[in-house]
């Protein structure tokens, strides 16, 4: 599969304090409803990455 980034499907966000991280799960009815989905939190330490479309998995937040 190639990358979404190459597409413009994905993005990646330097969050190095977490705010982004902590403004997303406080906010996930937004998130839904605009239809993004991240890399798990645990797997992007100092960064998010956001895409629009979801994983196999179907997870909102998935390990690549």
């Amino acid at each position: 599969m190639a990358s979404y980034h190459l597409s413009g499907a994905a993005a990646d966000i330097v969050d190095a304090t977490g705010e982004i991280k902590r403004w997303i799960l406080d906010n996930l009815e937004y998130i839904e409803a605009v239809g993004l989905w991240f890399e798990d939190f645990s797997q992007t330490k100092s960064w998010v990455h956001a895409q629009i479309f979801p994983p196999k998995s179907g997870k909102r937040f998935f390990i690549a």
